[in-house]
């Protein structure tokens, strides 16, 4: 499937995403899972069904361009999917950055499981999201080896973080063999 985390602070968010996809007859090494735009403001970052999460990203820029709050695109962006796409598809997906008051956001919605979250990281130090074939008695292992992680490189700036998700993902490619080592990031601030 692939390897996304996003983190969250107050003053910045950080994306990092594996390249590897894998189909039923191709596999590419070097395919970035997230998309940045409005001059660096916003994001969209997805795992799963390709061809599925390429529609649905390229949906979500054109909600982006039109100018649409983060939260209206989170409620069509669930019709769409839910509308578009059967119970075997798998569709992992979260978009935001700097909303319309000017403060992070970050949403994400699971599909087939229809699990949907919204973080909006001023209430807490730091939050983050993984999009990730990890299944559900691994999660705990991979957020606590994040905590670690942190601890270890700090999580008072984005190289900081982006160094621990890089950690993170080498550490999830060597138990799962959709995720690779070569990585692609970004980071979206505030100010």
């Amino acid at each position: 499937m692939s390897f996304v985390s996003i983190v969250m602070s107050n003053d910045f968010l950080t994306i990092m995403s594996d390249g590897r996809v894998s189909g039923l007859e191709y596999e590419i090494e070097d395919f970035q899972k997230f998309v940045c735009s409005n001059d660096g403001k916003s994001f969209v970052a997805f795992s799963g069904d390709r061809t599925g999460c390429e529609i649905i990203s390229q949906e979500v820029l054109k909600s982006f361009q039109l100018g649409i709050p983060y939260k209206t695109i989170s409620k069509e962006l669930i019709e769409f999917i839910d509308r578009n796409f059967g119970y075997n598809v798998v569709i992992k997906i979260a978009f935001g950055g700097i909303g319309e008051h000017g403060e992070i956001e970050v949403y994400n919605y699971d599909y087939p499981s229809k699990e949907e979250t919204y973080f909006h990281p001023s209430e807490r130090e730091i939050d983050y999201i993984f999009l990730c074939n990890v299944p559900k008695t691994l999660r705990p292992e991979v957020a606590n080896k994040f905590g670690e992680l942190l601890n270890e490189t700090g999580k008072d700036s984005p190289s900081s973080i982006i160094q621990a998700q890089k950690l993170l993902n080498n550490y999830v490619s060597s138990f799962d063999n959709t995720v690779n080592k070569k990585t692609f990031r970004a980071v979206i601030k505030k100010h």
